[in-house]
């Protein structure tokens, strides 16, 4: 039997450091947005782990997040989704720095 194909949209954001602890927590309004809509499933994110350093761990990033798609076309449509660029285009004041991997699982 064929494994089917899962696509991963993971996301690495470093907001500003200016911002007040209320901004930082109006941010996750960006994740429930993005759970709002279609093509993606099981988006989850969170902050850095309190985890012990080492060299190949790098927790600079202050909130990541990723999500499921079935396919890259879904993927690629997700992106282009008008709520998807409204959303991005209201919080993108909020981060200095924004980090993507896409990833495909067989």
């Amino acid at each position: 039997m064929k494994k089917k194909k899962v696509y991963f949209h993971y996301l690495l954001f470093w907001l500003r450091k200016d911002l007040s602890e209320a901004e930082v927590k109006e941010f996750e309004n960006f994740f429930e947005g993005l759970k709002k809509l279609p093509y993606q499933k099981n988006l989850r994110y969170g902050k850095p782990a309190n985890s012990s350093p080492r060299a190949v761990l790098d927790n600079t990033f202050t909130y990541n997040a990723s999500m499921e798609f079935d396919s890259l076309e879904e993927l690629e449509a997700y992106g282009q989704l008008p709520e998807h660029l409204a959303l991005v285009q209201k919080y993108k004041p909020f981060f200095e720095k924004m980090m993507v991997h896409d990833t495909v699982y067989n």
